[in-house]
């Protein structure tokens, strides 16, 4: 399945294919960043969740702010 299928079906809302794109994206990185160390297992279980859920939320401001600005612009 190509990214275009999901992004150009117009029986999706804007909210479902972002949610598939973000999710598909923060999996991949949360496997690559506990593989090279970046979470902070050492510190225990709670701060490792943290640590992802803080990355969750400034991905989703990061998101939000562009999907403002383009929704301005256009």
């Amino acid at each position: 399945m190509s990214t275009t299928l999901i992004y150009e079906n117009e029986k999706y809302s804007l909210f479902v294919p972002t949610l598939i794109h973000m999710s598909i994206g923060i999996i991949v990185m949360i496997i690559v960043e506990l593989y090279v160390g970046w979470i902070p297992l050492a510190y225990g279980l709670p701060n490792a969740i943290c640590f992802i859920l803080l990355e969750i939320a400034i991905s989703l401001i990061i998101w939000y702010i562009y999907y403002l600005s383009f929704s301005f612009y256009s």
